[in-house]
């Protein structure tokens, strides 16, 4: 598969992940579906930042098109959490300053910062967008230790709130539970060709506020018509 392949399957996850939040809430296999979107997404950002020819203009643009979107993220979601773009804004700025670092220890730190900082700010995926992200770049030729990188991430996630609430109530819920289907993701990601494809850059950019806005208008008219 190209890196344009990928996308266009990462496109349809979040598609299909969001038809089935605002008009199936009550089944759970469309965000069993749309857990594979984001993990692509972010192995489109590692992959973009090796190709770029100006990783600062790729990072702006990222940061630009989340302050434009967050507006119909907001009403999209009836949530203030930050939208995807400002996490892929901040797993390519990790990316950045830990290969600038000579340290890596240094690097390592500032990464973690950095993915804790998603978590506070309340991105979508929060820590463990950053994470992955970072760890697509990581391991981007290194099969074994990216399979096993992303599978403790994955593990991670479900298990963090239960160590966290150790003394508290805390029962995991069903998207706890589908979480490790964000791995089947890697199988597209193994699939990769190393060919760019088609060069539409800005399908993404376009696809995201454009399928949010007109699912939001569709939830708006059946509003009325029911």
């Amino acid at each position: 598969m190209s890196s344009f392949q990928i996308k266009i399957a990462a496109c349809f996850f979040m598609l299909v992940d969001h038809i089935g939040v605002i008009f199936f809430p009550e089944q759970i296999t469309w965000r069993l579906i749309g857990r594979l979107a984001f993990p692509l997404f972010a192995w489109a950002i590692a992959n973009g930042f090796r190709h770029t020819r100006n990783v600062s203009r790729y990072l702006g643009r990222l940061f630009f098109f989340g302050i434009i979107i967050q507006i119909p993220y907001t009403l999209y979601f009836n949530s203030w959490y930050l939208n995807i773009f400002f996490t892929l804004s901040l797993g390519l700025l990790a990316i950045i300053i830990f290969s600038r670092l000579a340290d890596r220890s240094l690097g390592y730190l500032m990464v973690f910062i950095l993915a804790c900082l998603g978590e506070v700010l309340g991105v979508d995926y929060g820590l463990y967008g950053v994470l992955t992200i970072f760890f697509f770049y990581l391991y981007f030729n290194d099969v074994p230790r990216l399979l096993l990188a992303q599978g403790l991430l994955n593990l991670g996630r479900i298990l963090l709130p239960l160590l966290v609430t150790a003394f508290d109530e805390y029962t995991l819920s069903d998207m706890d539970f589908i979480q490790p289907a964000a791995l089947l993701a890697l199988g597209f990601v193994l699939m990769f060709n190393g060919t760019k494809g088609r060069g539409w850059k800005y399908l993404f950019y376009i696809f995201y506020p454009a399928h949010l806005a007109i699912l939001y208008g569709f939830k708006l008219i059946l509003e009325k018509v029911l």
